[in-house]
């Protein structure tokens, strides 16, 4: 009898400099408030809560990226300053775009209706994009500690991200499966 599918999301992640600043942050939550759970996957902005699949269907998800990402352009970034959703999330603010919310609506929409892939989540929240430094394992307790320490912080941040991540969780972690460049004008 085969397993369950594999579990993946579709995100993206930020080049080098600024994930490196994103782990050191992540590194100092683990320190300071004892949660690592944000260390098990790159810092990411997710565009498609987790989901799974396999076989065809995932190869059908690959094809489809493939076709949508050779008419999005790279995605201009800004990072500023810190938010959180209470009681347990600290994440850095991603300031929301034009661009960023119709490509993660586009995708969303895609991927329901090709795929009968929904992004549940997104139902009852409206997109916010971030980058979470701290959640899930952060203790309410740690949490107002955390979060009375980063909320006047200040970290600013641009860049452009050229690829769309998906990313598979492998039992422990999450990892980069594969990588789609945005290669549109």
């Amino acid at each position: 009898m085969p397993g369950l599918p594999s579990l993946y999301f579709l995100a993206l992640i930020p080049p080098a400099p600024v994930a490196q600043q994103v782990v050191k942050l992540k590194l100092e939550v683990s320190e300071k408030f004892q949660s690592k759970a944000a260390l098990r996957s790159p810092p990411h902005i997710t565009l498609h809560m987790p989901f799974r699949l396999s076989g065809k269907r995932l190869q059908r998800l690959n094809k489809l990226l493939e076709h949508i990402c050779t008419g999005i352009p790279p995605v201009e970034v800004s990072f500023s300053g810190f938010g959180s959703f209470v009681p347990r999330v600290i994440y850095i603010n991603v300031q929301e775009s034009q661009t960023l919310c119709t490509l993660q609506q586009h995708l969303c929409t895609l991927m329901a209706q090709k795929l009968a892939i929904h992004n549940a989540n997104y139902k009852t929240q409206p997109f916010h994009p971030h980058v979470t430094i701290g959640f899930r394992d952060l203790r309410k307790d740690m949490f107002h500690q955390a979060w009375e320490y980063f909320r006047n912080q200040q970290f600013e941040a641009d860049c452009t991200i050229r690829q769309l991540s998906l990313l598979k969780h492998n039992g422990s972690c999450w990892q980069v499966s594969e990588r789609f460049e945005l290669s549109g004008k």
